[in-house]
């Protein structure tokens, strides 16, 4: 009878240890990985109950298969993906994004998040598009502010200075616009007779250029 005993358990055991194995392996064989945009989006969908609305046909087949997609990485990882492959995704209702091209961002609204030097924007690490509107302690540095920003903008990024009311608005995505806030609280600070007035020969000689310009263009017409 110990005999009987001793063998069901050697048994059970066995039987435990390949359920074991082989739950492990369907578990390994069923994470959540795509190789295609679309796919990845498909998943995504599932796994977050965002949805996606796509009005042309996307790139589809990734360089890389994507190994896998969860909960917690899904929404970080599909802005990062759609940006690499020269799209962009734009929230239209709480659990609905649009796709599109990423180079006609500047045609959609986008979310605006305010800032100044004493208030920090809310941004987060993903590569969604957002515009960020800063409010320059000394407005006089905003000119030389955007300029100096403007190599540091994504492909996509612009930006834009409107001197009279001392503010900045910045277009880029999210991740960008932490680091330029950054560089931009680092220099908002007063600027010295010296620099104020290279930056008004500046603006002169600007003004000067589009002046010949237009009268170049009149020439021509």
């Amino acid at each position: 009878m110990s005999m009987l005993k001793y063998s069901s358990c050697k048994k059970l055991e066995v039987y435990l240890k390949y359920f074991i194995l082989g739950t492990t392996l369907l578990l390994s064989t069923s994470v959540y990985a795509c190789e295609t945009l679309s796919g990845c989006l498909s998943e995504a969908s599932t796994i977050t109950g965002q949805h996606y609305v796509v009005k042309d046909t996307l790139k589809d087949k990734l360089q890389e298969p994507l190994p896998s997609l969860d909960k917690e990485n899904a929404d970080f990882v599909i802005s990062h993906l759609l940006n690499m492959y020269g799209y962009a995704r734009i929230k239209i209702k709480d659990d609905m994004w649009k796709i599109i091209s990423a180079r006609d961002i500047r045609y959609n609204a986008l979310p605006m998040v305010n800032s100044s030097k004493e208030s920090a924007p809310s941004l987060d690490f993903t590569e969604d598009y957002k515009m960020l509107k800063y409010k320059a302690s000394y407005p006089e540095s905003v000119r030389s502010l955007s300029r100096s920003l403007r190599p540091f903008l994504s492909r996509y990024g612009r930006i834009v200075d409107i001197d009279h009311s001392g503010i900045i608005i910045v277009q880029d995505t999210s991740s960008n616009l932490k680091r330029l806030y950054q560089l931009i609280i680092e220099a908002d600070h007063e600027l010295s007779s010296k620099q104020v007035e290279s930056l008004e020969k500046n603006e002169e000689m600007e003004k000067k250029l589009k002046l010949i310009k237009a009268r170049a263009c009149d020439k021509n017409t």
